[in-house]
């Protein structure tokens, strides 16, 4: 859920560049968060490629509103 608010919120920047400012603020390793993210876009509720910024796709948002609804 981490990641999702984040890149909510964050919707110009790229994955290199959220991860790491997740894992300055979280303390959590960068290498966590790169895998969570790969898993995310497998699961196909973010989207990223290399030069571009990460978004939440239609399913992600659909799933981060639930997960905040409770």
């Amino acid at each position: 859920m981490l990641l999702l608010n984040e890149i909510e919120s964050n919707s110009t920047k790229t994955i290199t560049a959220l991860v790491s400012t997740i894992s300055k603020k979280s303390k959590i390793p960068i290498s966590t968060l790169k895998l969570n993210a790969r898993l995310l876009k497998d699961l196909e509720l973010i989207n990223y490629s290399v030069s571009e910024p990460v978004e939440l796709s239609d399913s992600g948002r659909l799933v981060l509103t639930l997960l905040e609804s409770g």
